[in-house]
């Protein structure tokens, strides 16, 4: 009973993996301003960089950086600890360079084995407005009985509403869309026809419900025009889209392998599809060819057609900025960049 999230969420582990994660708008340079920050670890130190300046985090060390949001000028960096140094499961966050302990802040005990016996929680922080949001099952103890039941919750600034508490139920996404929280789960399932119900809780409500022998959930996407759910089949590796308001599938490009595609994000009318080397926007394949050969990609965002991308080679990364290094870290065993993030000034 302890695996209550996995399969359903490709959950950042706790070492530094470097991947793509996060996307937005188009290709050319612009000529407007922009701030440009980017989270991660170096040297075993959680930092972020402003427009390349480093900024060290106090309490940081032996942490890994995994996120980082700007939300009103307040600088927010989600951590998690670092699996090879202590693999007991545990979340941290920054607000303006205060640190917190994410159990504390939910007022929940930390995990004290490696099952994470009193939280798992989905390493990803929204920050809406102001507004801290967090999702995830923690473990409640009855001393009378000795037994043990399971909450499938989400927090809104430490406050929590219960979603569900059948034990078997696990996260595999979590959004907020016009100011609405969105969650997916793998529900009811049976072995023994190898089915479950895909669901979608807004609120904390049940929204709709969908039984499936080979559906599972990747993870949420939003636009202007809706929010959608990432599926794949498990039966034949192919993934779609589906729009969680009105049920509508809409199928990836046929002239799009998608054997070699690490991770898929959807921006209004321009769709990015991410390989190893390689994307694609729409149908159009970009391929990365750099002289000094860092072409692997690690995460790629763009905005108002500038476009932000870390690329690693052997046991280096490095930050572009329409194709230009910026900053590099030399020893990817001890750090990444890990997210970006940009906003115009």
């Amino acid at each position: 009973m302890r695996n209550l999230i996995l399969p359903f969420i490709l959950l950042l582990t706790f070492v530094f993996s470097c991947r793509e994660n996060d996307i937005d708008e188009g290709l050319e340079k612009k000529t407007a301003s922009y701030d440009v920050y980017v989270g991660g670890t170096e040297n075993l130190q959680v930092s972020y960089w402003k427009n390349n300046q480093k900024t060290i985090l106090q309490g940081g060390n032996n942490l890994n950086g995994i996120q980082i949001d700007v939300d009103n000028n307040d600088i927010y960096v989600l951590a998690v600890n670092i699996d090879f140094i202590s693999n007991i499961p545990a979340w941290y966050f920054w607000k303006n360079g205060n640190k917190y302990d994410v159990a504390q802040y939910l007022n929940i005990l930390p995990n004290t084995t490696l099952q994470m016996d009193n939280l798992r929680l989905i390493p990803k922080m929204i920050v809406n407005s102001g507004d801290i949001y967090f999702a995830g099952t923690v473990k409640v103890s009855n001393p009378a009985s000795g037994l043990s039941t399971y909450q499938l919750c989400y927090w809104k600034n430490g406050v929590k509403t219960i979603i569900s508490t059948q034990n078997e139920e696990m996260i595999g996404g979590f959004e907020i869309y016009n100011n609405d929280i969105y969650i997916t789960t793998r529900k009811n399932y049976d072995p023994t026809t190898f089915s479950w119900d895909l669901v979608h809780y807004k609120n904390g409500v049940q929204l709709t419900s969908t039984n499936t022998t080979h559906q599972i959930p990747k993870g949420y996407y939003k636009t202007s025009s809706g929010i959608f759910l990432l599926e794949e089949n498990i039966q034949n590796n192919i993934q779609s889209y589906k729009n969680v308001h009105t049920n509508t599938v809409i199928n990836l490009p046929t002239n799009i392998t998608q054997g070699p595609i690490n991770s898929i994000y959807w921006n209004e009318n321009e769709h990015f599809y991410i390989g190893s080397d390689f994307y694609y926007k729409n149908n159009t394949l970009v391929q990365i060819n750099d002289p000094n050969g860092f072409n692997r990609i690690g995460h790629l965002l763009t905005k108002d057609q500038n476009i932000y991308m870390t690329r690693i080679k052997d046991s280096a990364v490095k930050f572009y900025i329409n194709n230009v290094e910026t900053m590099m870290i030399s020893d990817i065993s001890k750090g990444c960049f890990n997210s970006i993030y940009v906003v115009q000034n």
